[in-house]
């Protein structure tokens, strides 16, 4: 019976090795995909930044130049 008590200590001691292998990898992992996501983050937010430029830069400059052009036309036509 001693033999097969140290064959199961032995096999539970290799499971509890595997066991250990595996969760350093899963760290590893899940610290892998925290960087993953906050790069993600940061690139959503460089995409926000830059839409609401644009958004800026239209309501700045190109609907004014819209609203000049269309009384100008308003106006021209009215002279013909």
């Amino acid at each position: 019976m001693s033999a097969d008590t140290t064959n199961n200590s032995t096999e539970q001691s290799q499971r509890i090795t595997t066991l250990e292998t595996n969760l350093e990898f899963i760290k590893e992992q899940l610290s892998d995909i925290k960087e993953d996501l906050k790069d993600l983050k940061q690139g959503q937010e460089n995409i926000e930044a830059r839409l609401n430029t644009r958004i800026d830069d239209l309501i700045k400059w190109y609907v004014p130049t819209t609203v000049v052009a269309l009384l100008a036309f308003a106006v021209v036509i009215q002279f013909l």
